[in-house]
């Protein structure tokens, strides 16, 4: 094994790494003694400016959850959201009421409430249950020539028979029986006109249900904002007033919520992030000053960084909404690196001046080789990226440069204007020194190779298998679903299907129909054959007769009455209309098209007839709609379901392609800087064993691979040789400094976990996920640095 002076010899037997090593340390040295003399102009301006930019930002910041959003603007993506833009169906917004069997009392608070949400101006339309009005205008198809026939034979024979006997009472009673089933008949198709079209009651008579159909697209999260709180405030209104409870659910409703417990765990991340950090500093400096000078660099560079993303972005979404707390992990390690150095050359007698000066001098090269490691991680993100990754890629390059240029002039700035003293004997310094002895003994690097690799065959069997159906963003017991789960078990589905499936043409649209009847994953369908199975070539053919005789019934003074009686006059005259136009089935396809628009689409040089399809089993759970998308491949579909399975499957691939790049780039600046191909090789592959162990560990834990774990991988690479890249430095010099070292690896792997791990404690599950994962991941790197990378190190011979 090789000694202190061989390393030491070695290393600088290599003039090239040698004469690199001190034109990067006068570099430091210079920014020491730049900081020292101007060091109240450069507090003063960096205090400044981040109460500037920080207020501007915090208060100005925008949160967007919507999920499609990290998906890329490509044809596919644009056609997909013109559809839903115009095909409203999927910003719905169901409300429950629960009357508990008051089912007239609950209808009038719910027909108030339908008047005041559509006077907001929000509402599209409210979904009909029933439509007696379309199966009165559309039910001549599936009349009986022959029985309409007859039945307009003996009507007229009983008139005439009255004609001749007007005083024989038999034939008036047998006439007013006639008109009382004919009255009765019509009455079963409109006995739901009017409000109660629009409710559903459950079988038990507790639950009422309406489905609203709002204006605007689902991915505007904003415009679905400002609907569910108007729609809140009218319900708690009619809530005192009926004292029924009413409740939301549906698209907008998740939105909403998803929305909002984005915004918290944003806040909540930052603000836990930077306390625990804190106090973990103190209890590793042991010394108030330097733990509160840590706190306030952190506070500057983050009030500085968040001020940037609000001018360059506006808004945080689903993957940069824990860009805060990810930057302070990886931020502070800079200081810790700064504070440690200095620190140390104060213990030993030098003045505040010289320390940081010499301070610098030492931790300016690794920290910025350690800073473009992680810039080039992230900046990777923004080559063929969607907009949220593109987001997340430049927000956490500028908050690690932010980061680094705040340790680096204003930490020592602020040291140089008041002495920090160390506090000699802190537990940390123990644990770092009894560290120190565990790491040369051999048993401990072959255990952590065996357990690495062994957890790493689980890693491979996640990656295996991509899940499409992530943890949501909400808490299980939030209000949308858990009125959802209530509907699904008193009604099953209800309003249109999740799923569309578009077709050219009425056979197209008859054979597609009866092969997604025989798919076992789909449940209903709905679609213009449910009405157009009802006309044939027979029906069509006998159009001449069913228009004689049924002109004969409108006409008819007495029928008529009975017509005008039960509201349905308006619908004979236009079923009298549809049959005097109809030669064909694609004549009635046309009158259909006017009377149920959102059966068709036009997407611009093509027509399309629609197929609605509900699923058997909720999308979004057991990666169910990888398989019901799957089983639709050959179709061609429209809907959010469509958009989501194809955001997932971007990102994964724009992932796994962005992760390939970091690799290769950061390798390329590992061999830049340490002058070697081995070390950077042995750096990078244990950087990607991490990433599968932390997956390995998430397999085990029931924690699937979706896009949010797979963002672990270009992360943790970003992130993960920092501490190798420290190590490899301090190697070349004495053991002190080493000491120093692995101190301030291990307090910035510390606080960068720290910073990770408080999304464990945030409510929505896919933050929690990444959160675990990703700690688990600077866990294992942190092992091989110091038990496999450095012991490695030592060993090495060129």
């Amino acid at each position: 094994m090789l000694g202190k002076k061989g390393i030491c010899c070695l290393l600088h037997k290599r003039g090239g790494l040698n004469l690199y090593t001190m034109e990067i340390e006068r570099v430091g040295l210079k920014i020491g003694k730049f900081v020292y003399k101007y060091r109240s102009y450069i507090f003063f301006i960096f205090i400044a400016g981040s109460i500037l930019l920080g207020m501007i930002g915090f208060l100005s910041l925008r949160v967007d959850s919507e999920i499609t959003k990290i998906a890329p603007k490509d044809g596919f993506f644009s056609e997909q959201l013109r559809f839903l833009s115009k095909k409203l169906s999927s910003n719905n917004l169901i409300v429950v009421l629960n009357c508990n069997g008051n089912v007239d009392e609950g209808k009038k608070a719910l027909e108030e409430l339908k008047m005041r949400f559509e006077k907001t101006g929000f509402v599209h339309e409210v979904l009909k249950f029933t439509n007696p009005e379309l199966m009165i205008k559309y039910g001549l198809f599936s009349l009986n020539v022959e029985n309409l026939s007859s039945f307009v034979r003996n009507y007229d024979r009983m008139k005439m028979e009255l004609e001749k006997n007007f005083i024989d009472f038999r034939l008036w009673r047998n006439l007013g029986r006639m008109l009382y089933i004919l009255q009765s008949a019509v009455e079963k198709y409109i006995n739901e006109k009017g409000f109660s079209e629009y409710v559903l009651v459950s079988p038990d008579k507790k639950l009422l249900l309406m489905n609203f159909i709002l204006k605007g697209s689902i991915v505007d999260v904003d415009f679905v904002s400002r609907c569910i709180k108007e729609f809140k405030r009218i319900a708690k209104d009619i809530e005192k007033k009926s004292g029924f409870k009413i409740r939301f659910t549906g698209s907008a409703m998740s939105t909403y919520e998803a929305n909002i417990q984005v915004r918290e765990d944003f806040l909540f991340t930052t603000l836990f992030s930077v306390v625990a950090i804190s106090l973990l500093l103190l209890l590793a400096y042991s010394n108030f000053l330097a733990a509160l000078y840590l706190f306030f660099s952190m506070v500057v560079a983050l009030g500085i960084s968040v001020g940037i993303f609000y001018f360059l972005f506006r808004e945080i979404n689903i993957v940069t909404a824990f860009v805060n707390a990810m930057i302070l992990g990886l931020g502070i390690d800079y200081g810790i690196h700064t504070m440690t150095k200095v620190q140390e050359y104060m213990k030993k007698g030098n003045d505040v001046r010289n320390s940081v000066e010499r301070g610098l001098k030492e931790v300016f090269g690794p920290a910025l080789v350690s800073a473009l490691t992680t810039i080039t991680a992230f900046l990777a993100m923004v080559i063929g990226g969607s907009k949220g990754f593109v987001q997340l890629g430049i927000m956490l390059a500028i908050g690690i440069s932010v980061f680094f240029v705040t340790m680096t002039l204003f930490l020592p700035a602020m040291i140089s204007m008041v002495r920090v003293k160390r506090s000699s004997g802190t537990i940390f310094d123990k644990f770092v020194k009894g560290l120190d002895l565990l790491k040369n003994v051999r048993i401990m690097r072959y255990v952590c190779v065996t357990l690495g690799l062994l957890f790493s065959i689980f890693g491979l069997l996640n990656v295996s298998t991509y899940w499409y159906t992530p943890p949501g963003l909400m808490q299980k017991n939030s209000e949308s679903i858990k009125t959802y789960q209530d509907i699904k078990r008193e009604f099953g589905n209800v309003g249109l299907g999740d799923v569309v499936v578009a077709v050219k043409d009425i056979k197209e649209l008859k054979r597609v129909t009866e092969e997604l009847k025989g798919n076992p994953l789909i449940d209903k369908t709905l679609s213009v054959a449910d009405i157009l199975d009802r006309v044939s070539e027979d029906s069509l053919n006998e159009l001449a007769r069913l228009y004689g005789d049924f002109i004969k019934i409108v006409n008819d003074p007495i029928l008529s009455t009975i017509f005008r009686k039960v509201g349905i006059y308006k619908e004979t005259l236009e079923m009298l209309e549809v049959i005097k136009k109809s030669d064909s089935p694609e004549d009635v396809l046309k009158e259909l098209e006017r009377d149920v628009p959102f059966l068709f689409y036009n997407g611009g040089n093509q027509k399309y007839l629609l197929i609605y399809v509900n699923p058997a089993n909720d999308l979004y759970v057991n990666n169910n709609i990888k398989n019901v998308m799957d089983s639709l491949s050959k179709y061609k579909l429209f809907g959010y379901p469509v958009v989501f399975y194809k955001t997932m499957e971007s990102a994964r691939d724009f992932i796994l392609k962005s992760s390939l790049i970091v690799f290769l780039a950061i390798f390329v600046l590992l061999i830049l800087d340490m002058k070697s191909i081995k070390i950077p090789l042995i750096s990078v592959v244990l950087v990607a064993l991490s990433a599968l162990i932390s997956l390995g560990v998430a397999y085990l834990d029931n924690i699937r691979v979706s896009f949010m774990t797979l963002l672990m991988i270009p992360t943790l690479v970003g992130i993960g040789v920092d501490g190798m890249i420290h190590v490899f430095h301090s190697a070349r010099k004495n053991k002190e400094v080493l000491l120093r070292t692995e101190k301030a690896v291990t307090l910035s792997i510390l606080t960068t976990i720290t910073a990770f791990g408080s999304f464990a404690l945030s409510k929505g599950q896919l933050l929690k996920e990444f959160g675990i994962v990703i700690a688990m991941g600077l866990i294992s790197c942190w092992v091989f640095t110091m038990f496999v990378f450095l012991p490695m190190l030592r060993r090495w011979k060129a």
